[in-house]
């Protein structure tokens, strides 16, 4: 009976002293609960991007494809992260100045305006190549063929005036519009932007004529200024570039 009580007092000494000593286990934190999985998710998630698309006259067709992209883009903002509020504007030009200084992140511009702008030729000539235009994808839509209308004239009414056209040239950008961005967007956003219209195509060939035309192959062409890095992306993944 006493060897019993002499290991259990044995035993329980060496408790003791292994919780007491150096050996003891270290104390449990308290505080703050780690984040759960959902908490974890939430702040992990892509934030949604505002970006404002300048297209042209209400009453004019820029105005009215703005609108067919901003409501593809706009019905899923959780999975494309973007919210696209359209703005009617002064046409081409404007669009382009605009998207340079910030004001817009996206603009529907013509092709051959796209062209001037990104070399320094024709209205930019004076204030030289925008180096920051980018381009996202064309359209086979010329918004105003043979006229002079809101800056977006036609091609056979637009020679540039710092040297004459050839053919060639000319034929790059007959009866094209330009979705044009600058390099200061984020690639994150281009991105989301280009996959969507890209995901939501035949849905825009149902809104406007503008799309009747348009493949992935087609919407590559005619597009001087440099592709943006975050279309770039998108297009290298679907094996088009």
């Amino acid at each position: 009976m006493k060897s019993c009580f002499r290991l259990l007092g044995m035993v329980l000494w060496i408790a003791f002293y292994t919780a007491c000593g150096k050996d003891a286990p270290p104390p449990v934190e308290t505080g703050a609960a780690a984040p759960s999985p959902a908490q974890v998710r939430a702040q992990t998630q892509e934030p949604v991007a505002a970006v404002i698309l300048g297209t042209g006259e209400v009453t004019g067709a820029y105005y009215l494809i703005g609108d067919a992209i901003a409501a593809v883009v706009n019905k899923k903002p959780s999975a494309y992260k973007i919210h696209c509020t359209v703005e009617s504007t002064g046409g081409s030009l404007f669009n382009v100045h605009a998207v340079m200084v910030g004001d817009l992140q996206f603009g529907l511009v013509h092709s051959q305006r796209n062209h001037e702008a990104a070399k320094g030729l024709g209205n930019w000539k004076a204030r030289g190549a925008q180096k920051e235009l980018r381009s996202v994808f064309s359209l086979p839509f010329d918004p105003a063929p043979q006229t002079t209308a809101a800056g977006d004239t036609g091609m056979a009414a637009m020679p540039s005036p710092s040297r004459p056209p050839d053919d060639a040239e000319m034929a790059r950008f007959m009866g094209l519009t330009t979705l044009v961005t600058s390099a200061k967007v984020p690639e994150r956003v281009v991105y989301n932007f280009t996959k969507a219209i890209f995901e939501n195509l035949p849905r825009l060939q149902e809104l406007h004529p503008a799309f009747a035309g348009a493949t992935p192959q087609r919407m590559l062409q005619g597009l001087s200024a440099p592709i943006h890095p975050g279309a770039l992306k998108y297009y290298k993944e679907a094996g088009w570039i």
